[in-house]
């Protein structure tokens, strides 16, 4: 029967491999949360061998050996010494909590490597699963029940941030059971897009006035003149940079990776892809491919040769999220101090404001594989995470200089299932202040981490701290834009604003492929802008009215 159970699984993450949009609810099923009972006081209960366990800090009496699985990124700054497997994260693990973490593996290409080891029953003790996998796990009886862990070792800090993100936080439960912590999110205002530019080439050109999509295209052309380039702007075969570029048109479709559901006009719930405004941002991409603006090859391009392209000079102009500035440093090594990109507002085709689709956040799933030894490990090192980032310094148990290094260099990114995210308004607004007035006043670890990281960048011209100052650090800084963004209220909610029925989970990754392919052929001119009409039935039909229908019955009220 476990056989049967795994490679019922296989077919299904395999399948979802394929495309990595996540739909725009991100969860399980539903349940009341957890009651915070302890705070930071464990129950006092033995275990096995006696050992009694009084707060969550309390080390192991002898080593427990845990094993993980991680994401490994080249963007990792590691010290000498340090990688993936042994690293400041997993010492500072064992020295104070006795807890041995054993990284199995970690890949680059996490999910695929992750569906494999479902399917071949090698599962680590924790790690981090997809909205996808956290549901085929739960159906395959893979997962640990980690309620009774949850209530005994959950720190205050924990219970704050999952209780201020109530509707993701009850996606992990299953009635009354806890199947997972959520990774959360970074807040609202991370998943706007935003036009970038290079500052020195805009300072050249007198900073000139880049409201509308007219001015954005003269820009381009000039960009081809001046620097003898061979396209204005890069594409990947995902289509990245346009669907971040939609809101110019006042189009909805998709929030960075994710699809979204707008109201129809008529008390009904509908596709962005089905807003009439896509034809007109479709017509003037087709244009903009049509003229050489558009990297010519973009079908079989990657992410990765996007960034090539700007680093390298290639291209002075994208369109991205606040997180592009963590690949300025090499713009910076390769043509000077004044080199990287300055964010700007989305232009608007008409004049009229722009608002930004937002989808219903959850990173991931932090998960316990069923029968792991030692569950509560999991809550610990989440605990621990939260507190040396967010609580140490203002509790004063730690000095700046001692937690900067556990954030820089991506350093944050690297602890896997033990990872969870702050929501960033009230950071980015403490941070802004202080380097705007020179007065600090921090209430949260993390403000004054990414203070002290951006004014290495202001101070010293230190490059590893470039990415922070470039997202939040300045006036022109993605973050401080998005701000104005979420005060104004230009921010648009997915309409299913929830966990998604599990149509919508298993039909997603078909039909956005349909639209893709449709998308890009469209660009190239394969096809008129009027083909997109028949990628629509062609949507409609593999899935898009079926999930429409369950979408509409289960947020419609």
């Amino acid at each position: 029967m476990k056989k049967k159970l795994l490679a019922t699984l296989l077919a299904g993450v395999l399948m979802f491999s394929t495309f990595s949009l996540a739909a725009c609810g991100n969860g399980g099923g539903g349940g009341d949360a957890v009651p915070a009972e302890n705070g930071d006081t464990a129950a006092e209960e033995a275990d096995e061998e006696g050992f009694v366990r009084t707060d969550w800090r309390t080390p192991f009496p002898e080593p427990v050996t845990v094993t993980i699985a991680n994401v490994d990124s080249p963007g990792f700054g590691w010290a000498e010494g340090e990688d993936i497997f042994d690293n400041l994260w997993t010492r500072r693990w064992y020295e104070e909590y006795n807890i041995i973490i054993e990284t199995v593996w970690a890949s680059a290409d996490y999910d695929l490597s992750l569906n494999l080891a479902i399917a071949a029953g090698e599962l680590p003790d924790m790690f981090q699963a997809s909205t996808v996998q956290f549901n085929q796990l739960l159906e395959a009886g893979l997962l640990a029940d980690i309620t009774d862990v949850y209530n005994r070792y959950a720190s205050e800090g924990m219970r704050r941030l999952m209780s201020a993100e109530q509707a993701v936080f009850e996606t992990a439960f299953v009635e009354d059971t806890l199947f997972a912590v959520p990774q959360l999110h970074y807040g609202l205002i991370v998943f706007t897009g935003f036009l970038w530019v290079r500052r020195d080439f805009m300072e050249e050109l007198g900073e000139p006035d880049l409201s509308t999509v007219a001015q954005w295209e003269d820009l381009m052309q000039t960009w081809m003149e001046m620097h003898d380039a061979p396209y204005a702007i890069s594409l990947d075969s995902g289509l990245g940079p346009f669907w971040e570029s939609l809101p110019a048109w006042h189009a909805h479709p998709r929030a960075l990776w994710a699809r979204i559901w707008v109201d129809d006009g008529q008390g009904g719930i509908k596709s962005g892809y089905e807003m009439p405004e896509m034809f007109d941002a479709l017509e003037a991409w087709a244009r903009w491919f049509e003229n050489g603006w558009v990297r010519p090859d973009f079908a079989a391009s990657s992410w990765e040769n996007m960034t090539t392209d700007i680093v390298s000079g290639t291209t002075g102009i994208e369109v991205g999220p606040s997180w592009r500035s963590y690949v300025w440093s090499s713009i910076v090594e390769n043509f000077g101090d004044d080199s990287y990109l300055h964010a700007f507002d989305l232009p608007s085709v008409d004049g009229r404001e722009v608002h930004f689709p937002i989808h219903f956040p959850n990173d991931n799933y932090n998960v316990v594989s069923v029968n792991t030894a030692h569950p509560e490990v999991l809550i610990m090192l989440m605990n621990d995470y939260i507190y040396v980032l967010n609580e140490a310094t203002i509790a004063g148990t730690m000095t700046p200089e001692e937690v900067l290094p556990f954030t820089t260099n991506d350093m944050h990114h690297t602890t896997g299932p033990f990872w969870v995210a702050f929501s960033v308004f009230y950071d980015q607004l403490e941070v802004i202040t202080a380097i705007r007035t020179g007065i600090e006043n921090f209430t949260s670890g993390y403000a004054r981490s990414y203070f002290e990281e951006s004014m290495r960048w202001i101070n010293d011209r230190d490059v590893t701290a470039l990415g922070r100052y470039g997202q939040m650090g300045h006036d022109r800084a993605p973050l401080v834009l998005a701000m104005a963004y979420q005060e104004n209220d230009r921010l648009l909610l997915c309409r299913a604003w929830g966990a998604h029925p599990e149509v919508v989970l298993d039909l997603g990754g078909i039909t956005d492929s349909i639209i893709n392919e449709g998308v890009t052929r469209i660009i190239m001119g394969l096809e008129p802008v009027e083909h997109f009409h028949q990628v629509l039935e062609e949507w409609r039909a593999a899935g898009g009215d079926e999930m429409t229908r369950a979408i509409n019955e289960y947020f419609g009220n």
